[in-house]
C-alpha cells in the first residue's frame, strides 16, 4: 500500500491509502490520517465528478470522518448488509472495533450506501490544482477534450 503524504497548511499528516479504488484520486478511496489531537480519522476522495470541458473544470470532494468505535451506530446494519452481501455481524465487529482499519473500512461502506455526505457533512471541494496540491505524490488523470 501506498504511503500518502498530506499537506493541510502548515500540518503535514501521512496516511496509508486502505480503502477503495487503488487509482483512488480519479475512482474514489481513502486512507487514515491523524487528526491534531493524534486520533485516527479516514480521510475520503469521492470518484471523481463528471466533467465535459475546460469551461466545466473537474472536482474533486474530499471527506473526513473520525474513527472511533460506535461513531456510526445510527447506520442500519441489515440494510448495508442486504446492499453489500457484507454479513450482518461482520459489519457490527468492524463497527465497534477499536482497530483503526476496522473502523476506516466500516466507515467507507458508510459512505458507499448511504453517502459521502452522511459521514461528513462540511466536505473539502478541490479543483486540480488543489488535488495537486494537498496530494503531491499523486496525479489525478484530467484530459480534457478538445474544443
Amino acid at each position: 500500500m501506498s504511503r500518502i503524504k498530506i499537506q493541510t497548511g502548515d500540518i503535514t499528516r501521512y496516511g496509508e491509502h486502505i480503502v477503495g479504488d487503488i487509482g483512488w484520486i480519479d475512482y474514489g478511496g481513502g486512507f487514515i490520517v491523524i487528526d491534531e489531537n493524534g486520533d485516527p480519522d479516514l480521510e475520503m476522495v469521492e470518484p471523481l465528478q463528471s466533467y465535459d470541458s475546460k469551461w466545466f473544470p473537474a472536482k474533486w470532494m474530499v471527506y473526513r470522518a473520525c474513527l472511533r468505535p460506535g461513531e456510526f451506530d445510527w447506520a442500519d446494519l441489515e440494510s448495508m448488509s442486504s446492499t453489500t452481501g457484507i454479513p450482518v455481524e461482520d459489519l457490527k465487529t468492524a463497527m465497534n472495533s477499536s482497530d483503526p482499519k476496522e473502523l476506516a473500512w466500516f466507515t467507507w461502506e458508510v459512505a458507499q450506501v448511504f453517502g459521502y455526505g452522511e459521514v461528513d457533512c462540511y466536505p473539502l471541494e478541490l479543483d486540480e490544482k488543489g488535488v495537486r496540491a494537498r496530494y503531491p505524490e499523486e496525479s489525478p488523470t484530467v484530459n480534457y477534450p478538445d474544443d
